[in-house]
């Protein structure tokens, strides 16, 4: 029976930055394992840092993600291996865990434009699925969160980091994010020909938000806090 391989230092850093990212997407991880050519067991084993994989194993299941490399190095002998992604991505993470892991991989601990959570102008009511956009150098990731009340308490307790609150979009924009992620939802395994498809051409519309903080604040704060979007059309107190 041959050894597995050790974590190597390379390997390390893609499993902290990347791993958070497979664990959230909506396709099984067998697919994933499959487009890679690498067992499923093996691939969670190794996502789990449990061991190794082979060189060309790795490569793989890099490439499957569409990663981009780089060698960090600071003053002090400081250096990391680091990860960041070529793809824009829809995610579904479902625990606290998993939502805070993804967004602080995906904002790579400040190193971002924005995130935001995407409100229809016209429609201010929670109706289950909530949408974290985030804007890092014109890499875009949608995180769709159905456990409102969970995300409200992330936002109220500070544990997204540099979080910029809501920002109103038009109803063509949500009607297409809404759209978007109930083709995913119905094909998971075609996520990223939707994901292609979908964040294609929207650079200037993705930009714009970043300019809307003022307005989204003052709606907001006139229609309900950010933050307490779970409650608003419940019922509850």
């Amino acid at each position: 029976m041959n050894k597995e391989p050790t974590v190597t230092e390379m390997q390390q850093g893609f499993i902290l930055d990347v791993a958070p990212v497979i664990h959230a997407l909506p396709e099984q991880l067998g697919v994933v394992a499959t487009r890679a050519g690498i067992e499923e067991g093996r691939l969670r084993n190794f996502l789990a840092g449990e061991h190794g994989l082979s060189d060309i194993d790795f490569t793989r299941i890099a490439s499957t993600m569409n990663t981009e490399y780089q060698y960090l190095q600071w003053e002090g002998g400081h250096s990391a291996h680091a990860f960041s992604f070529r793809e824009n991505y829809t995610l579904f993470p479902n625990t606290e865990k998993q939502i805070i892991n993804l967004y602080d991989c995906v904002t790579r601990g400040g190193d971002f434009d924005l995130a935001c959570e995407l409100v229809a102008s016209s429609n201010y009511v929670n109706h289950g699925i909530r949408y974290i956009f985030v804007d890092r150098n014109y890499h875009y990731t949608l995180i769709c969160v159905a456990d409102s009340e969970l995300l409200d308490d992330l936002i109220e307790q500070d544990r997204l980091y540099h979080f910029d609150g809501v920002r109103l979009v038009s109803d063509d924009l949500n009607l297409a994010v809404m759209e978007h992620v109930e083709r995913i939802s119905a094909e998971p395994e075609d996520r990223s020909v939707f994901d292609k498809d979908f964040f294609a051409g929207k650079e200037l519309v993705f930009s714009q938000l970043a300019l809307s903080k003022e307005i989204a604040d003052q709606d907001t704060m006139e229609r309900f806090p950010v933050g307490k979007r779970s409650r608003q059309g419940s019922g509850r107190k």
